[in-house]
């Protein structure tokens, strides 16, 4: 219904200057001239009151807004026309920052707490008085620090930039079993991608469990997905999509079938669902008998997160398609995506009761999907509340046609995922969730029930971190009244 209003809406918009041309010439004298026999009347346009003539600029700016209310439930038809005003881009992809929050919440953090560089130079200290007057809000209001980011980096010197944002955690490497796998699908027609993708990755007389084979399934489902696609005649990879088709068609065997796995516990959620990381932050200091409605969280396109536990640990954010690093679609994920992904680090270093041997050990991970561009993202703690936000400079296109080169590409894809599926892993095994067992293991279990107190086995206590900052506070937007598309007008019968 919300589509068909927005298409009459901008029906009329051409009717209008059609309508208004053709009454000015039937209305001239010329016209008249014409047919000087025809007995009609001269026709007088009331361009006032005529429904179908808009010259008034308090109606464009009514039919303006009305569209623009639209925008929520039209994304993807919107998304290549640009809708939304010019005046409200800067506050779409930057809202405006409470700066009286944010000076209270940095004060209230302990100098003890924060990040001291080699040099002396306090982090938190510093983005503090590089974004405390700024009307919009930045990554650095959340003590987030972008790699990408030029002016931020402006404020170190090279020595402290290298010690601020050092990668050390990295990705994991994909296991050589999984590498080997994937290699067996780098072919060179399609003919032949699609007889391995058929075969059976199990051997002779070997029943499938899936606990050993997931992966298997998980690659050859992927890649014949892929052929399929490949196959078809309609060419839909080569055709402009909706976004939740790629979500559909592509990415869910490539990204939701890997994610989905019961032997970690992990799901993924999709389809602007709420972070549960994000509500928590926003709630954190709602109380018991308070009568406020609990807010709820960010939406997200795509959210990984542990089954039995209320933690999420990557984001996916996903586009239509990909117009440039300076679209407005892609600006917008791109600031959205790294608030999201510190909630869920914070949410998790609470878990493991801010044990810094833990938490320094702690990352999450994004996936940002526009069209078929992928590019993946990590964020991790770094010292103190300062937290780095990394672009991974690979990007993966997807190709929209078979070639061999276009295979290798997808299957390379397909391993940057799996590696992400391995912070994942480790994440898990520092939270406890992911325990191997062992003979002594279960004979420390089995003293523990009885009773038996192992004092000599006592450990030195590991330190703690003792504060780390939420993000910072996004005020709420004014919701934009709402009017009826279509203005009744009165005929002027004079």
């Amino acid at each position: 219904m919300n589509a068909q209003r927005a298409h009459l809406t901008g029906s009329m918009k051409v009717y209008g200057k059609v309508a208004e041309h053709n009454a000015e010439i039937l209305s001239s004298e010329d016209y008249s001239n014409i047919y000087p026999q025809s007995g009609h009347p001269k026709i007088i346009i009331d361009k006032e009151n005529n429904p179908f003539i808009n010259t008034s600029i308090k109606d464009k700016k009514d039919k303006a807004e009305s569209e623009y209310s639209e925008e929520s439930d039209i994304n993807d038809i919107s998304e290549d026309e640009n809708f939304g005003c010019n005046d409200d881009y800067k506050e779409d992809t930057h809202p405006k920052i409470d700066k009286k929050f944010f000076r209270e919440a940095h004060k209230s953090i302990p100098n003890s707490s924060k990040m001291r560089l080699s040099t002396g130079k306090i982090v938190e200290d510093v983005l503090f008085d590089f974004c405390r007057n700024m009307d919009y809000e930045h990554h650095a209001h959340s003590y987030i620090i972008d790699y990408d980011d030029t002016e931020v980096r402006a404020l170190f010197t090279e020595t402290e930039w290298k010690e601020l944002t050092d990668d050390r955690l990295g990705v994991p490497s994909i296991p050589v079993d999984i590498a080997k796998e994937l290699s067996t699908y780098k072919k060179k027609t399609l003919e032949e991608l699609r007889k391995v993708s058929m075969t059976s990755y199990l051997q002779d007389n070997v029943k499938y469990n899936i606990h050993q084979h997931y992966d298997n399934e998980w690659i050859q489902l992927a890649v014949r997905n892929l052929v399929n696609l490949y196959e078809n005649t309609d060419c839909p990879l080569m055709r402009n999509q909706y976004e939740d088709w790629y979500t559909v068609a592509l990415f869910g065997s490539c990204l939701d079938f890997c994610f989905r796995d019961m032997r970690l516990g992990t799901d993924i959620k999709r389809t602007d669902a709420p972070s549960l990381a994000s509500a928590n932050r926003k709630n954190r200091t709602r109380l018991s008998n308070t009568r406020k409605r609990k807010l709820t969280g960010r939406k997200i396109d795509g959210i990984t997160y542990v089954i039995n536990r209320h933690l999420e640990i990557g984001v996916i954010e996903a586009a239509r398609s990909f117009n440039g690093v300076s679209d407005r679609k892609y600006l917008i994920e791109n600031f959205k995506m790294p608030k999201s992904l510190r909630d869920m680090l914070a949410d998790m270093i609470r878990d493991v009761n801010y044990e810094e041997e833990k938490v320094n050990k702690l990352q999450v991970f994004g996936i940002l999907h526009f069209g078929l561009r992928v590019q993946t993202t990590r964020l991790w703690r770094a010292g103190g509340s300062i937290t780095i936000y990394y672009k991974d400079p690979q990007v993966y296109y997807i190709s929209n046609k078979f070639s061999e080169e276009g295979v290798k590409n997808f299957l390379k894809f397909l391993a940057i995922i799996y590696r992400f599926k391995m912070i994942m892993k480790n994440n898990l095994n520092i939270l406890g969730d992911i325990q191997e067992s062992n003979a002594s293991e279960e004979n420390d279990f089995l003293d523990e029930l009885i009773g038996v107190n192992h004092s000599s086995k006592s450990s030195t206590p590991s330190t703690s971190i003792q504060f780390f900052a939420d993000n910072g506070k996004t005020p709420p937007k004014g919701k934009l009244k709402k009017r009826s598309p279509l203005k009744k007008r009165r005929l002027n019968n004079n």
